[in-house]
């Protein structure tokens, strides 16, 4: 349910957000693009929930597949849609987009590895790995590059100076500390995570 109402919300508005920021209208042909894509997500999401709970293997592979494919498509289009357009102030922050979409795939395989079963501390790593990549990576990226412009617009008034600077500058720094946190969980040292976890906190502030 939660990869169905985020990752829905994700997809729709940073689409948004970028063709702000980036001050570029959609195309007809890239709204049927766009809801190609949901409805390839919304399906893998459905078959994912519809596996794990029925207990069938093959189908949860499919909506996992299925999610991860329109996640990377995503990526695709925002990548595509930075290229074409002109230099604008805020256009880097597209990037956190591209970056969280690039981690539901990981995302994705986690979850399926879980879902067919894992024994000892095997499960508890993978577990870690997974709330990592998706809630700090596809969620977390999505929603920092977002308040880059979205906070000051609420608060109106006007972005504080360097904050696309400083936004550019936190993005490797993030996403390296997400591949550390995971990276971490999955081998089972507790200070990588852990490292990555404060890196994380640090490219945040």
């Amino acid at each position: 349910l939660l990869l169905g109402a985020a990752g829905h919300a994700i997809l729709v508005w940073s689409r948004h957000f970028a063709d702000a920021l980036l001050h570029a209208a959609q195309r007809p042909a890239d709204r049927r693009r766009q809801s190609r894509r949901l409805l390839l997500f919304n399906s893998g999401v459905l078959g994912v929930g519809t596996g794990v709970l029925a207990g069938w293997w093959p189908v949860t592979v499919a909506g996992a597949t299925a999610v991860g494919v329109a996640a990377a498509w995503h990526a695709t289009a925002l990548v595509r849609q930075l290229r074409r357009a002109l230099p604008a102030r805020f256009g880097g922050t597209v990037r956190y987009y591209v970056a969280a979409s690039c981690f539901l795939p990981v995302g994705a395989g986690l979850g399926t590895a879980l879902a067919r079963g894992l024994a000892g501390p095997g499960h508890e790593r993978v577990v870690l790995a997974h709330a990592a990549v998706n809630v700090l990576g596809w969620m977390g990226l999505t929603v920092l590059g977002t308040l880059v412009t979205l906070w000051p617009t609420m608060l109106r008034t006007r972005v504080a100076e360097g904050g696309e600077a400083a936004a550019a500058r936190a993005l490797p720094l993030l996403v390296a500390s997400v591949l550390v946190a995971a990276g971490g969980a999955l081998a089972g040292v507790r200070l990588a995570a852990a490292l990555g976890l404060l890196g994380y906190l640090a490219g945040a502030g």
